[in-house]
C-alpha cells in the first residue's frame, strides 16, 4: 500500500486505470501460519479499509509478516472484493493437505462474507499442482456459484526478464546461481500474459472455451467495478460529528465561551453587539469553510493541555479569532488589537486555517 499513490499517479499518467489493491499475509494470532489473500477496492470506502487493514496488520497482528484475520477482515469488508489468491492461499494449503471439505468450508465463508464481490481465482502456469488446484476450485465454484477469474502470477514484467529475477533473487537470499538448493522458481512464466496467451494456456490445461471466456470476462468485470482514487491536492479536515451536528456543537461552546469571557472582564471597554456581530459573521465563515470539526478538536486538546498544566501558546493569524479566543485555543482578544478574522480564514481564499 506504500506505492499506491505513486501507483495511480503513474497509471494516469499512462490513461491506465489504476486497481488499488494488496496481497495480504492471513494468520491468526495464536498461529503461525500465514496465508495469501487478494483484497481490492472498490471505491473509497474500501480504499479507507484497505489502509486499516494494513495498519491492522502491521500494528496488532506481526508474525514474521504483517498478517490479517478473517474476523478483521468481516469488520472491514465494506467496499471490497476479494479473490482467492494464488495456490499460497489457505485454500490452496486445504487442497494441497487433501482436506476438499475445509476448502468448501473456506469457501462459503467467504462468499457468505462477500456475496458477488468474491471470486475464485485460477492462474495459469507450469507448476503441475497448480493445474490440479485449478481444476477442483472450478469445479467448487460452478457447485457454490462462485465466479471464477483468471489472472497472472507475475513477478517480473516480460517472459525474457526471467534470468534477471532470478539473479535478484540470488542476491536476496545470498545464494549462488549454481546452487542447486537455492529457492528459485522452476518455469519462465511467471510474467504478465496478453488475453491472448492466458485463453490459450487455459485451453491447453483442458478448460473448455466457455468456462475460459467467462474467467477473462470476469475478470475484467472487476476492472469494471473498482474506482478507487485516492485523493489529492485538497485539504481533509477532522471531524467528531456530522455536518449538521458540528456546526450546532460548536455554537453552544462559543455562548458557555463568551459568557465565561464576559465574567472574566474579557470585552472590558468594548461594545458587547460589536464583539457579538464578530462571533456572527466568523460562525458563518466557519461553516461556509467546513472547519467546525476542526475548531472543536483544537479547542479540545488545548484546554485538555491547559488542565493538565501543559503549557500551550498560539502563533501568527490564529489570535485573529474571535472564536478562537472564547472557546479557549488563544488568549489574545482580538478586537482590542486589532487582529483581522481574514488573515486567518478567508471566505475569499482556498486554504485551511492560519496557512
Amino acid at each position: 500500500m506504500i506505492k499506491a499513490l505513486e501507483f495511480q499517479l503513474e497509471c494516469q499518467k499512462e490513461n491506465i486505470k489504476p486497481i488499488i489493491g494488496c496481497e495480504f499475509y492471513m494468520g491468526d494470532p495464536d498461529t503461525q501460519d500465514n496465508f495469501h489473500l487478494i483484497c481490492l477496492a472498490k471505491n473509497n470506502t474500501g480504499l479507507k479499509n484497505l489502509y486499516k487493514l494494513n495498519a491492522y496488520s502491521y500494528k496488532d497482528n506481526f508474525y514474521k509478516k504483517p498478517r490479517i484475520t478473517f474476523e478483521k477482515l468481516v469488520e472491514y469488508k465494506e467496499g471490497l472484493i476479494v479473490t482467492t489468491a494464488c495456490i499460497g492461499s489457505k485454500f490452496g494449503k486445504y487442497f494441497l493437505k487433501g482436506d476438499i471439505e475445509g476448502l468448501k468450508r473456506s469457501l462459503l465463508s467467504f462468499r457468505a462474507v462477500f456475496g458477488e464481490d468474491f471470486y475464485v481465482e485460477i492462474q495459469v502456469n507450469n507448476i503441475p499442482e497448480q493445474t490440479e488446484y485449478n481444476r477442483k476450485m472450478i469445479e467448487l465454484a460452478r457447485e457454490l456459484e462462485i465466479d471464477v477469474i483468471v489472472t497472472c502470477d507475475a513477478h517480473y514484467i516480460n517472459k525474457e526478464d526471467f534470468e534477471a529475477h532470478d539473479t535478484l533473487l540470488c542476491m536476496q537470499t545470498k545464494k549462488e546461481k549454481s546452487d542447486t538448493s537455492r529457492f528459485k522458481f522452476t518455469c519462465n512464466d511467471f510474467y504478465i500474459k496478453n488475453k491472448t496467451e492466458i485463453y490459450n494456456e487455459l485451453l491447453s490445461i483442458g478448460i473448455d472455451k466457455h468456462l475460459a471466456t467467462e474467467a477473462i470476462q470476469n475478470t475484467n468485470e472487476i476492472a469494471r467495478k473498482c474506482n478507487a482514487e485516492i485523493q489529492i491536492n485538497q485539504d481533509f479536515m477532522p471531524h467528531i460529528a456530522s455536518e449538521e451536528e458540528e456546526p450546532k456543537m460548536l455554537a453552544e461552546l462559543c455562548n458557555a465561551g463568551f459568557n465565561k469571557r464576559y465574567k472574566e472582564g474579557a470585552f472590558e471597554g468594548l461594545n458587547i453587539q460589536d464583539v457579538i456581530n464578530r462571533i456572527s459573521y466568523e460562525l458563518k465563515v466557519i461553516k461556509q469553510k467546513g472547519y467546525c470539526g476542526y475548531f472543536l478538536i483544537v479547542s479540545d486538546y488545548i484546554n485538555w493541555a491547559r488542565e493538565k498544566g501543559i503549557l500551550t501558546g498560539s502563533r501568527g493569524s490564529a489570535c485573529g479569532s474571535e472564536v478562537a479566543f472564547i472557546i479557549g485555543i488563544t488568549e489574545v482578544e482580538p478586537i482590542k488589537n486589532g487582529l483581522l478574522f481574514e488573515r486567518f480564514l478567508n471566505p475569499e481564499r482556498n486554504s485551511p486555517p492560519d496557512k
